[in-house]
């Protein structure tokens, strides 16, 4: 949550400073009354309850032979074999056609969201927004930022201009765990041996 909040003071600083327009979005509103997300995700229950259906009724007209069979007494060894095989059918069935549907949500969602990302483009570059950025909970993200305040190609020479001149970028100190009386004792035991 800090970082968001610095992230958002930094670029709302930059914003009023340089007269940028900066606005942002709320992603998980737009996933929850977006329309066509909706019809999306009805569209994909819709199809879940129709394949739940389905293997349902595989599933009651098998268990209808296994009743049959039991009548009869004992099934033969190929008509447990039979069994088996139908059943076995029945579940691969069912765990193709489950994987087909979710690779389909997936792939419509992934579509949905890169149309979502070119129109929020169109619409950033029409209202003359410089950035417009996706919060979610806690999360900030960039949903549009005008090429014009790219700054990576400067940033990467910065960097290889300060690698060459010797100086490395160094990592954050490591922060040590404050040791307790004990621990000190033991290590101040163990360096004497």
């Amino acid at each position: 949550m800090k970082n968001l909040l610095i992230a958002v003071i930094a670029i709302v600083t930059l914003a009023s400073c340089t007269q940028t327009k900066v606005g942002y979005a709320d992603t998980a509103k737009i996933q929850e009354e977006y329309k066509a997300i909706k019809d999306l995700k009805k569209e994909l229950e819709d199809k879940t309850k129709q394949l739940q259906a389905k293997y349902e009724k595989l599933e009651a007209d098998f268990q209808a032979k296994v009743n049959a069979y039991q009548k009869k007494g004992r099934p033969s060894k190929n008509q447990e074999q039979q069994l088996q095989a139908m059943y076995q059918q029945i579940s691969m069935g069912y765990q193709t056609e489950v994987s087909a549907l979710d690779k389909e949500n997936k792939e419509r969602l992934k579509a949905m969201i890169e149309d979502i990302k070119t129109f929020s483009e169109d619409f950033a570059k029409k209202a003359g927004y410089a950035y417009i950025m996706g919060v979610d909970g806690e999360s900030l993200d960039l949903i549009y930022a005008d090429k014009q305040f790219d700054v990576t190609n400067d940033l990467i020479d910065a960097l290889n201009e300060d690698y060459k001149s010797g100086k490395k970028v160094e990592k954050a100190p490591v922060k040590e765990e404050p040791k307790s009386e004990a621990k000190e004792e033991a290590a101040e035991e163990k360096a004497a041996e």
